[in-house]
């Protein structure tokens, strides 16, 4: 029997932790449900190893960019293959490594995340969209059966 988990922040001197394991970073709702929850700053441990040389270590990176924007938090990210880098509220990366670059990211961050339209709302906008959407394409269905009854 398996069961979801529940998202609660790791405790870390005095400050608690998002930590967001390898592909988890691609999911908005996991690391808002960490801010949500009183996490200070976010942290992405990956494996970026089986994509090799290729787009993907960069693609993931750029996601996790977008987790930072949409939360308005500090990212520190440890990929130990793939791109390392400490990523700012504004999605900016700061100290990135490069693919299979033996080093270490230094750096500073602030602790905390600013409110967001995310964080306020989440996905509610895009479900929206999607039901209006869902209704529209209905209502042509409905009304291209009548004109060609």
């Amino acid at each position: 029997d398996y069961s979801p988990g529940t998202v609660k922040p790791l405790a870390f001197n005095g400050h608690d932790l998002g930590v967001l394991i390898c592909y988890e970073a691609i999911f908005p709702e996991i690391a808002r449900d960490y801010v949500n929850n009183g996490s200070d700053l976010l942290v992405n441990l990956t494996n970026d190893a089986w994509f090799g040389r290729s787009s993907a270590p960069r693609q993931l990176l750029d996601m996790t960019r977008m987790r930072a924007i949409e939360n308005r938090i500090w990212i520190a990210r440890a990929a130990n293959t793939g791109i390392s880098a400490l990523i700012a509220p504004d999605g900016q990366a700061y100290n990135e490594t490069s693919l299979f670059e033996a080093t270490y990211v230094s750096g500073s961050v602030d602790i905390g995340s600013r409110s967001s339209l995310y964080l306020r709302i989440g996905d509610i906008f895009p479900r929206i969209c999607m039901l209006l959407a869902t209704c529209s394409l209905i209502r042509l269905w409905f009304v291209r059966r009548k004109n060609h009854s």
